[in-house]
């Protein structure tokens, strides 16, 4: 096999493990937070710091290839990858879960980064760069359709602990092989001496200040607490130094004048709005399942399932549209599957189950496929060899702003519109309406054969007439939840068409001497 094609076949499985892990833990926290002995609030700590530590290891994915190899790089990460996965598994104590988890997300966020940075450095337009995205994007949203289901067999089957002993398995296979990969490229250490690290620093500062404000801020009811409002002007200061900094830097840690190509800029903004809908399938009807349903991890394995079928079909037809047509047209026709699958839940009630959702998450996957395609497209056009590693780095970086912004802001709208909700209902829940008073009839007398105290009957009928009215909340509030999520997909499918249009072919790729894009050496 071709070195650069078995480089890049491995750099795929670091995507699949970097990417299919995380949502796993997602959608085990609960189990995670039972299995540490912590309430909800601590747990969210579990994951914030996860995503800080992957912040902290973007940046320097470019610096490390450049100074140690592509092919080392990818082994180095990989071997951290695993002891940081050990140091979470083994973890006596909650604390210790959480350092370990931050040096676990550090070098986890480098393994999809260093796939782009693979097919960046490796394949030019015209010669394969348009296949290599194409599976990149394949790589990083297979995990999503069989995340719950493997961590659901683990958790039941054996415990917290080996959603990170699989981990291991995967990385040290992944190491193992990557230690064979570009084995003739050495890299050059003077990049360690003379990148601009004062950048660095103030860069993570800020990015890293500002995920805690956004993963924590709801939680801790904003200004209310002290520390909230003085992290984020903290961050601030930081990102614009940061900035600053890179923008006089000789050697910066990310090339920043590739937000001049409005084709990047555009495809940037665009993630954000792609990456609220994904949330459909992660968080959206999953959460409303657990709690509506009962639903566990392995539950909700078996209703996102049905999206690895939906997703191979279609990258396959995303990759031949993009061939063919205008990007634009495949981008729109993806968001209008991702607004239609949400607008189908709409009507969410209740009773519904997998059986209801099934539809909408068959078309999120193949929304996904043409939306990522499309949007890689646009992400890398025109990027030569010497920005293409800051395109991974800041595509990766809005990849998990976008999906922390997203929930943040779904959660707030469904807390908010179930206070809502349910003061409406409580307020038509008059202990002197003839319908109030029948309902309560009817439960008390349903309570009687149990218990001989009438007050006691009464009281319960009432209380369980008001957990209805919460449930019936809950419900309305997801189901609004749905109905944003639909607008703002049909909103981002309209505002694809104010994107420059692409060539849809290149005739005569230029050779990589002639584009100043050779090959990484």
């Amino acid at each position: 096999m071709n070195p650069t094609t078995y480089a890049i076949a491995i750099s795929s499985l670091g995507a699949v493990a970097g990417t299919t892990f995380s949502v796993m833990t997602i959608l085990t926290i609960g189990d995670i937070a039972g299995g540490l002995s912590v309430s909800a609030d601590q747990i969210s700590w579990f994951n914030t710091l996860f995503n800080v530590g992957a912040i902290c290891g973007l940046p320097i994915v470019m610096t490390m290839a450049a100074s140690l190899g592509r092919g080392r790089a990818m082994a180095i990460a990989g071997l951290c990858y695993v002891l940081g996965s050990v140091a979470v598994a083994l973890s006596p104590s909650y604390e210790w879960a959480l350092v370990a988890r931050f040096l676990h997300g550090f070098f986890s966020g480098m393994l999809p980064v260093l796939m782009m940075l693979m097919v960046m450095t490796s394949l030019f337009p015209g010669k394969g760069q348009l296949e290599g995205m194409t599976l990149f994007a394949l790589a990083t949203s297979i995990g999503t359709g069989v995340a719950a289901s493997i961590g659901g067999y683990l958790v039941s089957e054996l415990s917290w602990r080996w959603l990170f002993w699989v981990q291991v398995v995967v990385g040290v296979v992944y190491t193992l092989l990557a230690c064979r990969a570009l084995p003739g490229e050495l890299g050059n250490l003077d990049y360690l001496r003379t990148k601009d690290w004062l950048s660095y620093f103030f860069l993570t500062a800020g990015l890293g200040g500002l995920m805690v404000v956004m993963a924590e801020g709801e939680r801790r009811f904003w200004l209310e607490t002290w520390w909230i409002p003085g992290l984020l002007l903290g961050s601030l200061v930081g990102l614009a130094y940061g900035a600053h900094s890179l923008w006089k830097a000789e050697r910066p840690l990310l090339v920043l004048r590739i937000f001049k190509k409005p084709t990047f800029t555009w495809a940037i903004i665009l993630s954000l709005i792609f990456r609220f809908g994904t949330l459909l399938s992660v968080w959206i009807a999953p959460q409303y399942l657990m709690r509506m349903q009962g639903f566990k991890a392995g539950d909700i394995g078996d209703l996102l399932l049905v999206m690895v079928p939906a997703v191979l079909a279609g990258f396959p037809l995303a990759y031949w549209l993009v061939k063919r047509f205008d990007s634009r047209l495949v981008l729109s026709a993806g968001l209008c599957l991702f607004a239609l699958a949400a607008a189908l839940c709409g009507e969410l009630s209740a009773d519904w189950s997998t059986d209801q959702l099934r539809l909408p998450i068959i078309l999120v996957g193949v929304g996904q496929a043409l939306i990522s395609v499309a949007l890689l497209r646009y992400a890398v056009f025109g990027v030569g060899k010497e920005e293409g590693p800051s395109c991974g780095i800041i595509f990766n970086l809005a990849r998990l702003y976008a999906l922390l912004g997203g929930l943040g802001g779904l959660w707030h709208l469904v807390t908010e519109r179930e206070k809502y909700h349910y003061a409406r209902i409580a307020e038509s829940l008059a202990v002197t309406d003839p319908t109030v008073i029948r309902q309560l009839s009817q439960q008390a007398m349903s309570l009687a054969p149990f218990t001989t105290d009438s007050a006691a009957a009464q009281g319960a009928a009432l209380g369980a007439l008001y957990l209805e009215a919460n449930q019936q909340a809950y419900t309305l509030a997801y189901g609004d939840a749905f109905l944003l999520t639909a607008l703002v997909m049909l909103i981002g499918a309209i505002f694809v068409w104010a994107l420059p249009g692409l060539p849809e072919a290149i005739a005569a790729a230029p050779s990589p001497q002639q584009s100043g894009n050779e090959p990484h050496r």
